[in-house]
């Protein structure tokens, strides 16, 4: 049951990453953590780190009481990549993702278990976990991002058709090799609620029931066919979340929060009704247009010929 409603004056997870006053290069994160920026080749011995601007983060628990501190002010760092009405914010501190995501369904899979199980099947293409935590309706989670690469939004534009033609099928291919573990329901990778982008006639309206039995009964209601769920991640729709090296070829998938075992019908359909998370970096509006549509294109064009339908 989706109990929370977007907020947009809801601070509370852009606050969870504050600024330890009187520290140098100090954070505090959810309460709980520090991360202390220090210099140096590296990592300190038995230390929970990672690389970034010359040296290493490192993860300390907080003192009690907790230190007084303020609101982030340094541009350079922590660097934020997203927030969204109060449900979601998201940093990029050296080379790892800080998260903070309001609890919309109670019953989902959490996202640092659907990285464990990827991690045991396919451990290159996903995020390390460094730190996640849970209190009241707040999921808090810190995991890595790959030394190498750049985000597929940053260069799409410049690339050119054979390195746009190696990102769009590489994808389409990760998404046949996802593919082959299956499930028995409309589930997260542990049996809990998949919580992603759906159709309103899968969901009963009003109340936001995201159970497999009620989405598998709606899913086969407008015509779905049920008889196969396979898994997949919607991240991979996002081109923000997906990295690729100088030739266009995707190494490494960010997000994997709406992750779980879907229709295998539902794997082209659930790109076409995400392809608003195409977020590139472009230079004037036609451009944007242009690299749109030609994302879509080439993405849809690579999972048909993958055997997606």
């Amino acid at each position: 049951m989706c109990r929370q409603i977007w907020d947009p004056e809801d601070t509370a997870c852009y606050d969870s990453l504050l600024r330890v006053l009187g520290a140098k290069e100090t954070w505090l994160f959810a309460g709980k953590i520090l991360i202390t920026f220090q210099e140096g080749d590296e990592a300190p011995a038995g230390s929970i780190s990672w690389e970034g601007c010359g040296g290493f983060y490192v993860l300390s628990e907080a003192p009690s009481p907790l230190p007084p501190c303020g609101p982030i002010h340094d541009p350079c760092h922590p660097h934020n990549i997203r927030e969204a009405s109060g449900m979601d914010c998201c940093w990029q501190l050296g080379r790892a993702m800080i998260k903070c995501t309001k609890i919309c369904d109670e019953f989902a899979t959490r996202e640092h278990v659907t990285l464990d199980w990827v991690r045991e099947r396919m451990p290159s293409l996903v995020p390390k976990i460094y730190f996640q935590y849970e209190q009241d309706v707040y999921y808090y989670l810190i995991v890595s991002m790959p030394t190498t690469g750049d985000r597929l939004c940053n260069v799409w534009a410049k690339f050119g058709k054979k390195a746009r033609h190696r990102s769009a099928s590489g994808l389409a291919r990760i998404c046949r090799d996802l593919a082959q573990w299956q499930g028995s329901s409309m589930t997260g990778v542990d049996g809990k609620e998949f919580l992603g982008p759906m159709p309103e006639d899968w969901v009963d309206s009003g109340l936001f029931d995201f159970s497999p039995e009620t989405l598998q009964r709606n899913a086969e209601t407008v015509g779905m066919d049920c008889s196969t769920f396979v898994f997949h991640s919607i991240g991979i729709a996002s081109p923000s979340s997906i990295f690729v090296d100088k030739k266009g070829n995707p190494i490494f998938i960010a997000e994997w929060e709406c992750a779980g075992f879907m229709p295998r019908k539902w794997v082209l359909s659930s790109f076409f009704l995400t392809m608003h998370l195409a977020e590139f970096s472009h230079r004037d509006h036609r451009d944007k247009e242009q690299d749109d549509y030609d994302w879509v294109l080439e993405f849809g064009r690579q999972l048909k010929a993958v055997g997606f339908n």
